[in-house]
């Protein structure tokens, strides 16, 4: 009995001196600093995004001071502009959950007018594509389309100085219409027709913390 009970105490020591020791856990200021730069991500729902604040606030010993940090890391967090200011212009008391049922029922409405315009435009194109044309009505608009794009060539050589940059992509070496990124879809906005380098969403999302904060 004596022999197994040193036997038992001499494995559980090399045990002990061959398995690794554990990391230490991250402290709190750490999980702190995490919840205090989460971004919504692309195409992250708001409440995909309230999901992931809650996690990160389990370690970081918030206490009375939860709620508060939380509302604050939501709003700054949010992609969408128009979410954030109406957020921001709040004039009753606002809590996290307030806020995030708020930003909830915008984001709702504001998918169910996009799908109502989308249906719209559907409709619209399909009833442009029933109306019949005839060979020579094809045939003005073309010649009208090629003499028009003839004089914009004809004024953008003449008029050096007044060249803009393509609203796409940002260049100066061709018009928008000529640009090779009108068929992709911008990694930000999720729109067909520009890069997210040019995307007006981004601008206001990149300039809109100085113009909401002050």
């Amino acid at each position: 009995e004596t022999v197994k009970q040193e036997y038992h105490e001499i494995v559980q020591e090399i045990k002990q001196q061959l398995i690794p020791q554990t990391q230490p856990s991250k402290s709190k200021w750490w999980h702190r600093a995490q919840l205090h730069q989460r971004r919504q991500k692309f195409k992250e729902s708001v409440q995909e995004y309230k999901s992931a604040l809650l996690t990160l606030a389990r370690n970081c010993e918030l206490h009375y001071h939860q709620d508060i940090t939380l509302t604050m890391a939501f709003i700054s967090g949010l992609r969408d502009r128009y979410i954030r200011k109406r957020l921001l212009d709040y004039q009753e008391e606002l809590n996290f959950a307030k806020a995030t049922d708020y930003a909830l029922e915008i984001e709702a409405r504001k998918a169910a007018e996009a799908m109502k315009q989308n249906n719209d435009n559907t409709t619209v194109t399909t009833a442009e594509g029933n109306g019949k044309t005839s060979p020579d009505d094809d045939t003005i608009t073309e010649s009208k389309n090629h003499l028009e794009e003839g004089q914009g060539r004809r004024k953008n050589r003449n008029d050096t100085k007044a060249k803009k940059a393509c609203y796409r992509c940002g260049s100066y070496s061709h018009i928008a219409a000529n640009c090779t990124y009108k068929q992709l879809y911008c990694n930000w906005c999720d729109r067909k027709g520009h890069i997210a380098r040019e995307c007006y969403d981004k601008r206001d999302y990149d300039d809109s913390y100085y113009y909401d904060y002050n």
